[in-house]
């Protein structure tokens, strides 16, 4: 089974960082996205095994 994660971050930096991170540790990501819009967009093409967001 693939470990896949909806990635949601409206920071450039911070998303770049994280996604690296996860791919590193074996982590499919999808996206990343930087609104709430685009992550719903992503859900209907797949559905991540866990999401991380960043609630502000």
């Amino acid at each position: 089974m693939t470990k896949t994660i909806l990635l949601v971050e409206d920071e450039f930096l911070i998303t770049i960082d994280l996604q690296m991170l996860l791919e590193r540790r074996g982590w499919t990501v999808i996206g990343p996205a930087a609104t709430v819009r685009e992550a719903l967009s992503l859900l209907d093409d797949s559905l991540p095994s866990v999401a991380l967001l960043h609630v502000h």
